[in-house]
């Protein structure tokens, strides 16, 4: 609390500061044409208000009452918004151009959304639908959900194009589901409760990773009219009965893939079927449509990367290793994922080191590692890391590879900066920017020789990943897309899946692993929300001395 209050109170001087000096748009004349344009969430809300005159490139126009907000630039079609404060809108159609969304601060729509161009919500952004008439429609291009989208028995989020979820949320009570031409989810998570599909597509749909949760009450909770493929992450999905429709399974399409290393399970160890129609479902062992299906990655121990391995000198005692094994950003646990074994390990030569996946834990596959026991008078030193995607481990220096892992090591890095070197999708470095870090009475950062410093994204360093606000400041202490940062601001693996959760009762924060916090505060994405003794989120009371408001959040 004591450090989140200060930082608030200073970022809200300098912001208001940098409003004043900076942030007021550039009128345009009604000659020019504007390529893009970026409007910030605070001017808009002046010139609602009327405490600004509406400038002539920006047209507003509101109901009788006062509360229908249409808004448009009538000489870009395309706009940034930035949400520097809370800004709540009544409507948001009629050609709207907004392109990008970006800012910590909240956007609440009460209607209509209509987006008519591809649209981004970057992460760190907060978009709310709020009201069973709220709702994302159509739109001539994407719609990417990088933030977070938190609906409030809205109406649905439906494109007439891709819907592709990367690393954001989407969660909460949404009558008719997400609708789109074909979805794809790699990474993030959805967490609804829908009447309709929780996800429906008109052609495919694709998930490649991330947590997907739900249930609908009526239909299939997915719905890909033509395909439906699993690659990886975790979906636990519910569907009710369905009136009126032929197919009422949990998950549907005319075909259905399952990739080799992703497992399903239906109460009754349940399977695909292709009906001649064609379509498919998933039907439990007794041959009946399943209501409740957990599709979910099958870790694969040979393409877990492992370290920590060490080329040791001989002590007289059998020599063990502390390695490290994480498989998609996840730290694998020995005894839950894996068990080892050693062989050779108690004389001066080449020992072995193997990984075993724990089958009945959905962890499959061996790995063995070679390392040297050297003379006593020798030094320790590393072996190469285990990276499947560079080749294995070679044994060691000098070691024998006999029953190892194939040949040396390629690159071992992949879009990371190590050592402060920036290393590309493909392990090349050939960025010349160095990044250290930096640090100010207001907190951490990073920042690298050519002036460049992330802001609202991820960054991997040294192998630990880092949230970097809208400020530029480290985050720490919070759920950031759904992942706890501990008090260095390093993500701790073990604590991810982090979501909304709601009943008749309320609101509540639950990760992957089912923890919720209880009788305390918690920042998360940026806001602060403090649960009761019974796990439900507090509204419009104080708290310790502090507001909350009707969203939770402190005021």
């Amino acid at each position: 609390m004591s450090k989140r209050s200060v930082i608030k109170k200073i970022f809200a001087v300098i912001l208001a500061v940098t409003i004043l000096i900076g942030y007021t748009p550039i009128f345009s004349s009604k000659d020019a044409y504007a390529a893009s344009r970026t409007i910030y969430a605070s001017y808009i809300n002046r010139v609602i208000t009327g405490s600004e005159a509406c400038p002539d490139y920006l047209e507003i126009n509101r109901d009788a009452n006062g509360n229908s907000v249409t808004f448009r630039d009538l000489y870009s079609d395309s706009i940034n918004l930035v949400m520097d404060q809370d800004l709540k809108l009544y409507n948001l159609t009629n050609n709207i151009s907004i392109v990008d969304i970006s800012g910590s601060s909240k956007l609440t729509i009460i209607h209509t959304f209509s987006q008519q161009n591809a649209l981004i919500i970057e992460s760190g952004a907060n978009v709310e639908l709020s009201g069973d008439s709220a709702r994302i429609s159509e739109s001539a291009g994407s719609l990417k959900v990088r933030g977070a989208i938190k609906c409030t028995n809205a109406d649905w989020i439906s494109n007439s194009n891709d819907i592709i979820l990367e690393g954001g949320s989407i969660t909460g009570t949404l009558d008719r589901g997400i609708k789109g031409k074909n979805i794809q989810i790699n990474s993030g998570t959805i967490d609804l409760s829908t009447r309709e599909s929780v996800i429906a597509s008109t052609e495919d749909i694709t998930i490649n990773g991330g947590t997907v949760k739900g249930s609908s009450s009526n239909d299939s909770a997915i719905y890909a009219n033509a395909n439906f493929t699993f690659n990886g992450g975790y979906v636990e999905v519910k569907s009710g009965s369905s009136v009126g429709y032929t197919d009422a399974a949990v998950v549907s399409g005319k075909t259905i893939t399952i990739s080799d290393n992703c497992f399903i399970k239906t109460p009754a160890n349940g399977y695909a079927e292709v009906f001649e129609k064609p379509l498919s479902c998933i039907k439990n062992a007794s041959g009946e449509k399943a209501l409740y299906v957990v599709l979910k990655e099958v870790i694969n121990l040979e393409k877990a990367t492992i370290t920590g391995i060490k080329n040791k000198p001989y002590t007289g005692s059998p020599i063990t290793q502390s390695p490290v094994v994480t498989y998609n950003g996840i730290t694998l646990k020995e005894g839950t994922h894996f068990n080892t074994r050693y062989e050779n390990n108690t004389a001066i030569g080449t020992a072995t080191i193997v990984f075993e996946g724990i089958q009945t834990n959905d962890v499959k596959g061996t790995v063995r590692i070679n390392f040297r026991i050297k003379n006593s008078s020798e030094p320790e030193d590393d072996v190469e890391p285990y990276n499947p995607s560079g080749g294995g481990n070679s044994g060691g220096n000098g070691g024998s590879s006999s029953g190892g892992n194939g040949g040396s090591n390629g690159n071992k890095y992949s879009n990371e900066w190590v050592n402060g070197k920036w290393y590309n999708a493909n392990g090349v470095c050939d960025y010349a920017g160095t990044l250290s870090w930096k640090s100010n009475a207001s907190g951490w950062w990073v920042e690298d020789s050519e002036g460049w410093y992330p802001v609202s994204q991820w960054q991997k360093i040294d192998g630990k990943y880092y949230y970097f606000t809208t400020s530029g400041y480290m985050d720490y202490s919070e759920y950031r897309d759904g992942c706890w940062l501990g008090s260095d601001g390093a993500w701790i693996e073990e604590y991810y899946g982090g979501h909304w959760c709601s009943d008749s009762t309320g609101w509540w924060y639950e990760d992957a692993s089912g923890w919720y916090p209880v009788s305390k505060w918690v920042w998360i994405d940026g806001y602060c929300y403090y649960f009761e003794s019974s796990g439900y989120m507090a509204t419009n009371k104080y708290v310790d001395g502090c507001w909350v408001g009707a969203d939770g959040a402190w005021q």
